[in-house]
């Protein structure tokens, strides 16, 4: 599969020298070349430069906005008004589609036959389905046509040229979400720091309650070595080594002699 983004670079470099060693009706020339190229579809950094920018008034106006309508327009502003733009031929006509399949891929993860079809003026799913895939070969969209859902499920799309005005937008955006990401990278601490607290005081307490337990079995030990009378060990429960298989064993009432207890 072919990727437009390595040769692309180069051939639009290559037109952009062009453009700035020539004017007038030479300029438009090398806006048909660069249109036409098979590899490019990317146009921003053309239409910045000064003798393209000069085609903006004038009589060659008409090439400068069919420029700017393949740097970021869709074949649907073509179509409302194809006499604000060049004479444009079936390939260009179809790259134009190909782009605006990438405007569309962009905006949208899932992209219905019925909304392709619409946007592109194609009259069948098999035009609009070999369209799709020659994209793909062309390396400007990746994704999976679901013939079963009528739909081309979108993984990856190209970059295409932002519209003037349209960074200050972008910048907008950008700043809500780091103002976005900011609230919830405070709210992840916030939930860490009480995670570690409990855990600290679990701990805490885990530890106190095993200091507890030892001091209870030191008491009963240094009690069952000692004098104390029989009675004191009333429905106290003992256990046994499993090892010795003895079960456990269970003194019951003062009467229990005291030497019986310690035998055991």
């Amino acid at each position: 599969m072919a990727d437009a983004s390595g040769s692309e670079s180069g051939q639009l470099l290559r037109y952009i020298v062009l453009a700035k060693n020539t004017k007038g009706r030479g300029a438009v020339g090398v806006i048909q070349q660069a249109l036409q190229a098979p590899n490019t579809f990317v146009f921003g950094e053309l239409l910045d430069v000064a003798n393209i920018k000069a085609l903006a008034e004038g009589e060659f106006k008409v090439w400068y906005d069919t420029l700017a309508l393949f740097a970021y327009g869709t074949f649907s502003d073509y179509k409302a008004a194809p006499q604000n733009f060049g004479e444009l031929s079936a390939p260009l006509q179809k790259k134009l589609k190909q782009l605006s399949i990438v405007a569309l891929a962009s905006s949208q993860k899932s992209l219905p036959y019925s909304l392709l079809l619409a946007q592109l003026d194609i009259g069948n799913v098999r035009e609009l389905e070999d369209l799709v895939i020659e994209c793909i070969y062309a390396g400007i969209i990746k994704g999976k046509l679901d013939q079963k859902e009528q739909r081309f499920q979108v993984d990856w799309t190209m970059g295409r040229d932002i519209r003037p005005g349209q960074l200050q937008e972008m910048i907008k955006i950008l700043d809500l979400w780091c103002q976005k990401s900011e609230m919830l990278m405070g709210e992840i601490q916030e939930r860490i720091q009480y995670a570690n607290l409990s855990h600290e005081e679990h701990t805490k307490q885990t530890k106190e309650f095993e200091q507890r337990v030892e001091e209870i079995k030191s008491n009963l030990k240094v009690a069952m070595e000692g004098d104390m009378p029989a009675g004191d060990f009333a429905d106290v429960d003992f256990g046994f080594d499993s090892a010795n298989k003895k079960g456990r064993g269970k003194v019951k009432g003062p009467g229990a002699p005291l030497d019986r207890l310690r035998r055991r």
